[in-house]
C-alpha cells in the first residue's frame, strides 16, 4: 500500500510537470480552448491499441446483469 506522501508527491509532480499532448488530444484541447466544446471518439483519442472496447463491453454486461438492481436503485433515488 502506498503511503500518503508518495501519492501526494506523485500528484504534485504531475500537477507542476510539463505535459505535452499530441495528435487528437492536442486538437481536442485546442477546440476546447477556442470554442468551449470539442468532439472526438474514444478510438481517435485513445488509439487503436487501447482497451476501451473491452471496458465498454464489460460495462454493458454488468449493466445487463444488474438491470433489476439498477432500476430499483433508480426508483429510490
Amino acid at each position: 500500500m502506498s503511503s500518503p506522501f508518495v501519492i501526494y508527491s506523485t500528484s504534485l509532480t504531475y500537477k507542476f510537470g510539463r505535459h505535452s499532448l499530441s495528435g487528437e488530444a492536442a486538437r481536442v484541447l485546442k477546440d476546447l480552448n477556442r470554442n468551449g466544446t470539442a468532439m472526438t471518439s474514444a478510438q481517435a483519442l485513445l488509439g487503436p491499441d487501447s482497451c476501451y472496447h473491452e471496458l465498454d463491453d464489460a460495462v454493458g454486461r454488468l449493466e445487463y446483469e444488474l438491470a433489476d438492481q439498477l432500476a430499483a436503485a433508480g426508483a429510490v433515488a
